[in-house]
């Protein structure tokens, strides 16, 4: 039996684009990482496995309004050499209150 390690060496962008092009949309869960116990114990995984990510697939509702989750500019989290960047408590104040006025509640 063949096994793989790792979170699909690409497999899961492939799989993302075969289910956009059949017009379905998708949305990772990296969350699961978080508990992974709990969740290979919820989903009965066999020993010496662990869930790298979730996907959730399903047909987009066009009623429902959507947005891109906003994400830091990269010169706030990408670090050389030592952790910090300039102006970073500016920074995230801007993105707190572009996300929080996004958030529907």
């Amino acid at each position: 039996m063949e096994r793989h390690c790792g979170s699909g060496s690409g497999a899961e962008s492939k799989a993302v684009v075969s289910f956009e092009a059949a017009g379905l949309g998708v949305v990772f869960i990296g969350a699961l990482r978080n508990n992974a116990e709990a969740v290979a114990h919820e989903l009965q995984l066999p020993p010496q496995t662990s869930v790298a990510f979730g996907l959730t697939v399903g047909k987009p509702d066009s009623s429902r309004s959507t947005f891109i989750k906003p994400r830091l500019a990269q010169s706030q989290v990408l670090h050389h050499e030592r952790y910090g960047a300039p102006n970073e408590e500016t920074a995230v104040a801007r993105y707190d209150k572009i996300f929080l006025g996004r958030v529907v509640s």
